[in-house]
């Protein structure tokens, strides 16, 4: 899992990801910043649709991010939860 957030979307890493199943690609960005990619319908291509998660903010959004990671058992892997525990102004919540 690669998770991204900063002021803008980081389309190089997206696009390295974008038809790949095995990585999940959460980007959170202001919206309408350069270079104007990372919307919330691009979602990935091919066997990798779905594991792109591209959260475009208002400017000033504040995001508190808590991520656990869990150990299951022997025949399953490491998985991480991300709660989005507050965004204010945001739509998508």
């Amino acid at each position: 899992m690669i998770v991204d957030w900063d002021v803008h979307h980081g389309n190089g890493t997206s696009d390295l990801f974008y038809d790949d199943d095995s990585v999940l690609m959460i980007d959170m960005h202001e919206d309408g910043v350069w270079p104007g990619s990372g919307l919330l319908n691009e979602t990935g291509t091919g066997r990798g649709q779905g594991h792109t998660i591209n959260i475009p903010m208002p400017s000033q959004t504040m995001l508190i991010v808590d991520v656990s990671h869990k150990t299951l058992p022997k025949s399953a892997a490491r998985t991480t939860h991300v709660h989005v525990c507050h965004v204010s102004a945001c739509e998508l919540i």
